[in-house]
């Protein structure tokens, strides 16, 4: 298939799913406390799941003349009390990502000693809570921008995209600053041209144009 988009002059990804259910990963925590369905978006036993299957594609993206991969982000079965989950402001809260915080800032046993329901409030009153967003994002360029350097030692013109979710909060304000290089920029998609085809929904045609010298 792929040799076939190639000889009529299309381009042809893989894509992969991001979310998975029914493994032993650690789940993230919500800013009310809850623990969620979906995992802890710092578990890099889970990302390194993820990276297998990109390196997978890697591997075999000459061969098989692939240009790249697109993630989709969407929490797919990821619901707490019926409504749909995914990775933003109001994740993650667990011990893990507070604690790093926490020691990032030299304050780690004060930081973890905060009851889950309590933390988001705790952040917030000591003016933390933009900080640890920005930790929360350093910390998730520094996982997944791993991968993008193994795989371009691969193939170098590999392209990496992922779909667009929800508006802008910390996580998806990442997504761009990993997976993008000065080289190979990130392809940012919107989830709604499933169904519909191309069209320029405000998230991403606004993201894009702000931001055209970061790479995407």
């Amino acid at each position: 298939l792929t040799r076939v988009c190639k000889a009529n002059g299309l381009h042809s990804m893989a894509f992969i799913v991001y979310f998975r259910s029914g493994k032993n990963y650690r789940k993230a925590v919500h800013a009310n406390g809850e623990v969620s369905n979906i995992y802890c978006p710092l578990d890099e036993d889970y990302w390194r799941m993820i990276e297998k299957e990109i390196m997978f594609i890697a591997d075999r993206s000459r061969g098989f003349q692939i240009d790249g991969v697109v993630i989709d982000m969407e929490q797919y079965r990821g619901q707490l009390n019926g409504q749909s989950e995914t990775y933003g402001n109001n994740t993650c809260f667990c011990d893990h990502c507070l604690g790093g915080f926490g020691r990032s800032h030299g304050f780690s046993q004060a930081a973890e000693d905060v009851a889950p329901s309590d933390r988001y409030a705790w952040l917030l009153k000591n003016g933390l809570l933009e900080d640890y967003y920005a930790y929360l994002q350093r910390e998730i360029i520094r996982l997944y921008s791993r991968t993008v350097e193994k795989v371009h030692k691969i193939n170098p013109s590999f392209i990496f995209a992922f779909c667009l979710w929800t508006n802008e909060n910390w996580y998806f304000d990442a997504l761009p600053r990993a997976f993008g290089t000065s080289k190979v920029p990130v392809l940012v998609l919107d989830e709604g041209t499933y169904y519909t085809g191309y069209f320029t929904r405000t998230p991403v045609s606004d993201r894009c144009a702000r931001r055209p010298d970061e790479t995407y």
